[in-house]
């Protein structure tokens, strides 16, 4: 959830030395409305080498502090165009449209629904560890952090996300009534198979996988 992000709750970007992250705690440390064990903790996490990795990942690495901030504003007051961005790095797209998938209820038509995850799908079928790691490591060239060394620790943080992109469609699709779930996911594969190929998108598979035996009773 980008918005429990630590970055988000210092106000931080990924390319803030730890000089500048340990300011920004100490001066929302002095604001008697925030939570100043989450503050510290945010603070902990993006200056420890080991716990700030699932932190960037997470948030939105590669984009520019100034986009980053237009961005996060255009998700609290629009939600659903952060899908129409471009030139955005795979993984911080597909961080903001898991976060846009909170806002979608039972408002929102099932065709609707089953759209947005195929696009969501396909943004995480480019997601590469290489590219990932490559991102990461400039915005710590930028920040001072020590990059990251080998790609072992980017490919276990990239299953965690990917299992969390899962979850909050999954837990979207609880939310709709069930002919509304089973409507979705009946247009979500109709849309998958239509594009041709061999191979559906490895998150529509996925989520089809996890209804399998969960829809059965319907």
């Amino acid at each position: 959830i980008l918005a429990k992000n630590p970055f988000f709750v210092l106000g931080a970007n990924t390319r803030d030395d730890r000089r500048r992250i340990v300011q920004l705690a100490d001066e929302i440390s002095l604001q008697a409305d925030h939570d100043h064990d989450l503050c510290q903790k945010a603070r902990s996490d993006l200056i420890t080498p080991r716990t700030r990795l699932n932190a960037e990942m997470s948030w939105l690495p590669g984009v520019s502090p100034r986009r980053a901030t237009s961005l996060v504003e255009k998700l609290a007051s629009k939600p659903m165009s952060v899908r129409g961005e471009n030139g955005l790095p795979a993984l911080a797209h597909c961080n903001l449209m898991a976060a846009a998938f909170e806002s979608i209820d039972a408002q929102d038509l099932p065709e609707e629904i089953a759209e947005f995850i195929q696009e969501m799908a396909l943004r995480v079928d480019e997601l590469d560890v290489y590219e990932i790691l490559q991102t990461v490591n400039e915005d710590r060239a930028i920040s001072g952090f020590p990059e990251v060394r080998g790609a072992e620790q980017v490919e276990s943080e990239l299953v965690e996300r990917k299992r969390y992109f899962k979850n909050s469609i999954k837990d979207t699709l609880n939310r709709l009534a069930p002919g509304t779930l089973i409507e979705t996911m009946t247009l979500t594969v109709a849309i998958a198979n239509s594009r041709g190929g061999d191979h559906a998108p490895e998150l529509v598979d996925e989520i089809v996988d996890s209804y399998a035996v969960e829809t059965q009773g319907f």
